[in-house]
């Protein structure tokens, strides 16, 4: 996470272009793969950037969409890829408006032992 950071940073003392372009088609092709594990377990692409990724996985139920999430956080983790990305769940929606990454609303679904208040 940092390395990027400090690539792009021009008052780093190793800053080159060059490298910070590479850096940046490595991580493309990574997230990209990413996204594609996720097509492959069922979850359909909201919307994604390198911070966030919105998922819709076609369940009805909470449960059963809590399952399935968990299910392909796990199964994406044991890929030797990806073993050291950390993926976590935040929240869960029933009805979701979508505009883009700001302009979005909907009904939330929680957990009830899990309340975000």
């Amino acid at each position: 996470m940092n390395l990027p950071r400090w690539l792009t940073s021009p008052s780093a003392k190793l800053y080159d272009p060059l490298v910070h372009r590479l850096v940046h088609k490595l991580m493309k092709k990574s997230f990209l793969r990413l996204l594609q594990q996720f097509r492959e377990y069922g979850c359909e692409i909201v919307h994604a950037d390198f911070n966030k990724v919105w998922l819709h996985t076609r369940k009805r139920d909470f449960e059963e969409a809590q399952n399935h999430v968990n299910f392909v956080v796990k199964k994406i983790s044991e890929n030797s890829m990806f073993e050291y990305l950390e993926l976590v769940p935040t929240e869960y929606w029933r009805v979701l408006l979508f505009k883009d990454s700001y302009n979005f609303s909907g009904i939330r679904e929680s957990n009830k032992e899990q309340c975000y208040f």
